[in-house]
């Protein structure tokens, strides 16, 4: 699948109809051209790509969204899902499969207009208009901050302290960001250079950077939990090899692996670690309304985080895509539709 700009789409539908204002350019995006996850709706040729965006309401019959209100959509919704968690607007736990993604398996949100229920719509302030394309990766990370005090309580006075996030992409630093401000001594680690822009950011933040080659060698401590976001299943090795995690820590996993296999790791010292320093293995997917929720407050704290996101007018869409895949400082890349 490639991605092209098409003058004809039919007119959105629904409860509410918003006017984008920012596509955020995501790896998702690129797996799904790729064919390694995703859907063409039904009786269509193509799917409208986008699950990271945001905009401003132009037409509305909502109780709760209204006119001119700036919103962030969610990704995930029940559909025909009738799973106990689905029914109550928790299908990012959804145990059947029957749940839909915008962006994905229906038509996203890489268009000048789209059309939605108001519950999965997100009001955000007018000053954080343009930054509010970070509230989908940045709920990610406070999800992962829940799922974190999740494992942490399983162990009676238990408290983590130290935190080691693997990736600099845009989850990664938001989700390391985010950790930060709420209490954790953080610590990233990736391929960048020390010299690289985006080292420069972490350490305004406070947060310390641990360059690696790719398999964790270089790491000389210890963690409470280890929250991976690279997807690259290889690295999860290194983890166990170079014994990163104290007993009675966590390992987050939330990045998807697409493409080439790895083979030549040895399960009996995996399970047998895990076992014996009573690690937590968590697998996290997706974000719902609360945390999408926290992500505004977040931005409201944060309104610097703007200067994050490199900006491209959607005639330029291909340049944002080339942007994205050449560029390696690039953070959050944003393809620009509307003000």
């Amino acid at each position: 699948m490639d991605a092209q700009l098409i003058s004809e789409h039919p007119e959105p539908k629904g409860e509410v109809i918003v006017k984008t204002i920012h596509w955020g350019v995501c790896g998702t995006d690129f797996d799904v051209m790729k064919g390694y996850y995703g859907n063409i709706p039904k009786g269509y040729s193509y799917l409208v790509l986008g699950h990271e965006a945001s905009g401003k309401v132009v037409e509305s019959s909502s109780d709760e969204i209204k006119k001119q209100d700036y919103v962030v959509p969610v990704v995930r919704r029940p559909n025909t899902c009738d799973c106990k968690l689905g029914r109550i607007e928790r299908c990012d736990y959804c145990s059947t499969g029957s749940f839909t993604e915008r962006g994905l398996d229906s038509h996203g949100f890489a268009c000048e207009r789209f059309g939605d229920e108001g519950k999965y719509l997100i009001k955000v302030p007018q000053k954080i208009k343009n930054s509010a394309v970070l509230t989908e990766p940045l709920s990610v990370g406070s999800k992962a901050y829940e799922e974190l005090k999740k494992a942490e309580s399983r162990i009676p006075k238990n408290e983590y302290g130290e935190v080691l996030i693997l990736g600099a992409g845009s989850i990664g630093m938001l989700t390391a960001k985010y950790f930060k401000e709420n209490g954790y001594d953080v610590d990233v680690c990736s391929l960048e250079n020390y010299d690289s822009e985006k080292v420069k950011i972490l350490n305004r933040w406070g947060i310390n950077y641990i360059r690696t080659e790719g398999l964790l060698k270089e790491v000389e401590r210890k963690y409470d939990a280890i929250v991976e976001a690279t997807g690259d299943g290889r690295i999860i090795k290194g983890v166990i090899e170079y014994d990163l995690l104290n007993p009675n820590g966590t390992l987050l996993l939330m990045g998807i692996p697409s493409g080439k296999k790895y083979e030549n790791i040895d399960l009996n010292e995996l399970m047998r670690k895990l076992v014996v320093k009573n690690n937590t293995v968590v697998g996290m997917i997706n974000s719902q309304i609360r945390h999408f929720e926290d992500a505004v407050k977040f931005l409201k704290r944060n309104p610097d985080l703007k200067n994050i996101i490199k900006e491209f007018d959607v005639e330029n869409y291909l340049d944002a895509l080339k942007e994205f895949i050449d560029n390696p400082e690039r953070i959050k890349i944003a393809v620009r539709f509307g003000k």
